[in-house]
């Protein structure tokens, strides 16, 4: 698992990410409702590819996924320092 462009500047404009497996690709946004909850997007059909050849990358998806929701909901600031961009030989 790869996770690209990720973005997080703050609890209103929500999280947002790219998760890459294998080249497979899922664009996850999570977002903070009006309501003290978090919504993300609809990865079940993701996972659900993703578990034909390797279930535990699926969980490893569904653990950071639950990661990002806890940061979003409560609030919890970071910064990723020393962040090297990784680059993908397979497409140049």
């Amino acid at each position: 698992m790869i996770i690209k462009d990720y973005k997080y500047e703050n609890s209103i404009d929500g999280i947002h990410y790219i998760i890459d497996v294998d080249g497979y690709e899922f664009e996850m946004n999570h977002t903070k409702t009006g309501y003290g909850s978090v919504q993300h997007d609809d990865i079940y059909y993701f996972l659900d590819e993703i578990a034909e050849y390797d279930v535990q990358e699926v969980e490893l998806i569904e653990d950071f996924v639950r990661f990002q929701n806890y940061l979003l909901m409560y609030g919890v600031g970071f910064a990723l320092k020393n962040a090297e961009e990784v680059q993908d030989d397979s497409k140049i």
